[in-house]
């Protein structure tokens, strides 16, 4: 199953691939739905860099543990302009092993006028329940992009 969103961002393309990034950012726009936390000793990085899993819980509404998962990013460049960063990372317990395959993909690419077209496609399966979870996704993906866009508005990324 698939989830898509594209958005024009009224940002950079540099600002919004640095929002993208950061976990920090990634946290503020998923809350206060989910609650999102580090398992690593260290703590979150400052940037994802694509140097590997990083574990983390996850909760929703910040108080009810779903489990916890792996972060694994990696980058690509297509053409002169486009900008791709993918998370394969996977569900390793509780109520988000439900969720079999994971792919999650964002592009940012500059326009013409100073904006960002920004994309975010997550592929996945979940057996039976994917359907359930499609709208939940779906509706967690709508409430991130309208964060993500407010704020990058706000000058906050």
């Amino acid at each position: 199953m698939k989830i898509q969103l594209r958005e024009t961002l009224p940002a950079s393309a540099d600002e919004v691939w640095n929002a993208i990034r950061s976990p920090r950012l990634f946290a503020e726009v998923s809350s206060p739905l989910l609650g999102m936390y580090s398992c690593e000793p260290s703590g979150a990085p400052e940037r994802w860099l694509g140097d590997g899993p990083h574990r983390i819980e996850v909760r929703l509404f910040k108080l009810v543990k779903l489990g916890t998962q792996t972060i694994d990013i990696s980058f690509e460049t297509r053409g002169d302009n486009t900008r791709i960063m993918t998370d394969a990372g996977i569900p390793q317990s509780g109520a988000l092993t439900a969720i079999k395959t994971w792919r999650h993909r964002m592009a940012v690419t500059p326009l013409p006028s100073g904006d960002t077209l920004y994309r975010d496609r997550l592929d996945f399966t979940a057996g039976i329940l994917t359907p359930i979870i499609w709208l939940s996704l779906w509706c967690f993906w709508q409430w991130r992009g309208y964060k993500l866009k407010s704020l990058l508005r706000a000058g906050r990324s």
